[in-house]
């Protein structure tokens, strides 16, 4: 009797990786420490420009940005203005975004191979394009392809990464999502993507039975989804 043939599992090729940014690509405490500072203490001198209604006082659109900016909310209209006052920050050299070297690696590299790379986070798409502008590598955004927002939906749903998934045209076993959060992890894991946490000194400390692979430098990035 003939022994049964053992048939491998079809090889799976990545085509693209998507990132988060604070946490995975840059400390956390740029934007904690650095960023949400910057957009509070120029809120006052960005709406005095721009506020027509001399009888409105700019303190009352900076208490409002301090609230949600200290309950860290997702909210896009605090996401757009951040967005614009930070926006004066990297044209005039106030800013530059920290990128880990070992991203700045896997950056060249993963590009090299014809692999995609996006980035997905809660700050808005201009802003996130600014952000990988002008670091302290130079500009990075020749190797991105794309970037994500929550216009697309919230990180911890599944729905926003199918949406993702659609827009790249893709199956999700082709895509690796690289984050520092355990609850969007899941989320893209429900869609079927493969999903890496990222661990970096700084980062709110997380449960060791997530059950995802890990990484502390993404020049060991197992690209097998």
């Amino acid at each position: 009797m003939s022994s049964p043939i053992n048939t491998p599992p079809p090889v799976v090729s990545l085509k693209a990786i998507v990132l988060d940014i604070e946490g995975t690509c840059c400390p956390l405490s740029f934007v904690h420490d650095v960023l949400f500072p910057y957009a509070l203490d120029n809120a006052v001198s960005f709406f005095s420009k721009r506020l027509s209604n001399q009888e409105t006082s700019p303190l009352l659109f900076e208490e409002a940005m301090k609230f949600h900016t200290e309950k860290n909310r997702k909210i896009k209209c605090l996401k757009d203005l951040q967005s614009a006052i930070w926006e004066e920050g990297w044209n005039d050299g106030s800013l530059k975004s920290p990128i880990y070297a070992d991203v700045v690696t896997s950056l060249n590299l993963w590009t090299s191979l014809s692999l995609k790379i996006y980035i997905y986070s809660s700050g808005s798409r201009p802003s996130q394009s600014k952000f990988f502008t002008h670091t302290t590598s130079g500009d990075l955004t020749r190797l991105i392809s794309g970037f994500f927002d929550t216009e697309c939906g919230y990180k911890n749903c599944k729905d926003s990464y199918v949406n993702i998934r659609k827009t790249l045209g893709c199956e999700a076993r082709e895509i690796v999502f690289i984050t520092d959060v355990v609850e969007e992890g899941k989320a893209a894991e429900e869609d079927g993507w493969g999903v890496r946490i990222s661990i970096r000194e700084g980062n709110i400390p997380i449960s060791e039975d997530h059950g995802f692979a890990t990484l502390t430098d993404f020049t060991k990035c197992d690209l097998n989804p």
